[in-house]
């Protein structure tokens, strides 16, 4: 379900692609300082956005060290070390793979989610001690999803209402004084975002398993390639909508240093994903890959 609000490389800027990796990586130490090796493959995208908007509005400048990765530990990369926000968002990044877990688990999933869950209930405990306010927030979305997808709501707009509010009441919550009307708005639209995204994506996987998907409901079309023929153009104009949403809420809102990592995601990357999910081969895209 995550994996799908990220910067449109190509027209980034070096410098800023520099500092989207610093973020990336930094995250990904911080995960597995906190909460263990394993779990720094879970490090995702979307979390990653949220620690640089929220770097940005809280001005913070971090502290950039050269760290060696797992992946290539003779090669050391510059990552951002160990901020309040960055501590904030391992925390969130742990209850979200959680969510995911629940969210699979309910949609039919295999055996391996539920051991996942209890592999992951340690780090879990962990997160919603430290936010506490969070874990409510999701574990309220979860509940109001579930019975959203119980109904066979035939919009998609319904069904990413609770994980749309979510988002919304997580920034709330994560951005305390700095905290916006407008930024709320933004929150929720990503998180509409992040939900049509995922009900696209596994369009073919969901009628192959019989699950609730809000778009086959809503077009009733055989498969992904046919839903995109016949209703493509009125798919194009949502997503337009969505994001100049999120363009004319993000114009009121200051971010500091960061401005131009976040500037890009919104104002391109959430278009350019939108095309990679389209395509037949957005499979191998959707996922927390390592730059």
């Amino acid at each position: 379900m995550f994996g799908y609000i990220l910067p449109d490389k190509p027209n980034l800027y070096m410098k800023d692609y520099a500092a989207y990796r610093a973020y990336y990586c930094g995250l990904c130490h911080q995960i597995g300082r906190c909460q263990g090796q394993c779990m720094r493959l879970s490090v995702n995208y979307d979390v990653t956005f949220l620690s640089i908007l929220l770097h940005g509005l809280r001005k913070e400048e971090p502290e950039i060290r050269q760290k060696a990765c797992v992946l290539n530990p003779f090669k050391k990369k510059p990552v951002v070390w160990d901020t309040p926000t960055m501590r904030q968002m391992v925390q969130l990044n742990a209850l979200l793979v959680d969510f995911k877990c629940r969210d699979d688990i309910a949609d039919g999933g295999t055996k391996g989610k539920r051991t996942l869950r209890r592999l992951l209930r340690r780090q879990v405990k962990k997160a919603t001690e430290a936010l506490p306010d969070v874990a409510a927030i999701l574990d309220k979305a979860f509940a109001e999803q579930c019975a959203v997808e119980k109904s066979k709501a035939a919009s998609w707009h319904m069904a990413a209402d609770p994980f749309g509010e979510a988002m919304r009441s997580i920034i709330r919550a994560l951005a305390d004084q700095y905290y916006t009307g407008e930024l709320g708005m933004i929150g929720y639209l990503l998180g509409q975002y992040v939900y049509l995204m995922d009900a696209l994506d596994d369009y073919d996987d969901d009628l192959g398993k019989k699950q609730y998907n809000p778009l086959a409901l809503q077009y009733d079309a055989k498969d992904k390639a046919t839903l995109l023929q016949q209703h493509g153009e009125a798919l194009d104009a949502e997503v337009r909508q969505l994001i100049a949403l999120v363009k004319e809420n993000y114009r009121q809102i200051p971010i500091f240093g960061t401005e131009g990592i976040v500037t890009n995601t919104l104002w391109m990357g959430l278009w350019a994903r939108y095309l990679q999910v389209k395509k037949e081969n957005a499979k191998c895209l959707k996922t927390h890959t390592r730059f």
